[in-house]
């Protein structure tokens, strides 16, 4: 039904992983397959049909394949059965096989897989793929995770240099995250903090914010103690509390670069 060696083979190494059958019986299917493949080249090899000079040479290079299959498995087949037999378990084949596995995998105990997260494909492609592109993988998932939630406060600590509740720093109006963009400016030069808004942000969030900028994540974030009153902070629960972290939002997540090109 299938005359490729290659897909023959693919679904006998699934059928082996499955247990369907065993590594033993395996072999034998693999070899049939490579003799099945033979058929190709000559197929091919029949093209030159045209011209009786040119299909004897191309003929004769198919058979050159042919003849290769054909005697590795008369030479490799016998033996693996007759010693599989003898020995009860596999022929040479089986057990060099069973030797790579056993170096390659490095592992005492079914079920453990020591190749687990550590694709080959990635581990070769990473190193030129940064080069190209790279992405922040975090920003991506804190846009996943959505924007904090803002809320009003209710008392401001004056003392602490927050501007008393009515006053604004600013004619924008605070549209909160419903808006397309919270109040931007919460101090003016040598000004007040506007402590009229704080943020509660939930502990994944608050993560990725560190890792998409951890000097950002120092400077530009404001907790919430000692600003607003007690009542307003416990509103956040376990989340923390911020009273900038709209606009840490806008500035680190929705408007910096995710993807970036080369090494700029």
């Amino acid at each position: 039904l299938v005359q490729s060696s290659s897909t023959s083979t693919s679904i006998v190494v699934g059928l082996v992983s499955a247990g369907q059958i065993s590594v033993h019986t395996g072999i034998p299917i693999i070899m049939g397959a490579n003799i099945g493949t033979s058929v190709t080249n000559t197929i091919v090899s029949m093209g030159q049909s045209g011209d009786r000079i040119m299909l004897q040479r191309a003929f004769a290079g198919a058979t050159v394949h042919d003849m290769f299959n054909f005697l590795t498995v008369l030479c490799l087949l016998p033996i693996e059965v007759i010693i599989g037999a003898i020995q009860g378990e596999g022929g040479p084949l089986y057990w060099i096989t069973k030797g790579f596995t056993e170096v390659a995998m490095d592992s005492g105990s079914k079920g453990d897989n020591p190749l687990k997260d550590k694709s080959p494909t990635k581990i070769i492609t990473s190193p030129l793929a940064k080069v190209v592109i790279s992405n922040n993988k975090y920003i991506i998932n804190a846009l996943s995770l959505g924007a904090p939630a803002a809320f009003s406060a209710t008392s401001v600590n004056t003392t602490a240099g927050c501007m008393a509740l009515g006053r604004r720093l600013s004619a924008e109006p605070n549209e909160g995250l419903d808006g397309s963009r919270a109040l931007l400016t919460r101090r003016l030069a040598d000004g007040p903090l506007d402590c009229s808004t704080f943020y509660c942000v939930g502990k994944d969030l608050d993560s990725n914010f560190k890792k998409i900028s951890s000097s950002g994540y120092k400077k530009d974030l404001t907790k919430c103690k000692g600003y607003i009153g007690s009542a307003d902070i416990e509103k956040c629960g376990k989340d923390k509390c911020y009273l900038d972290a709209g606009k840490y939002w806008v500035d680190y997540v929705e408007e910096k670069q995710i993807i970036k090109i080369g090494r700029a």
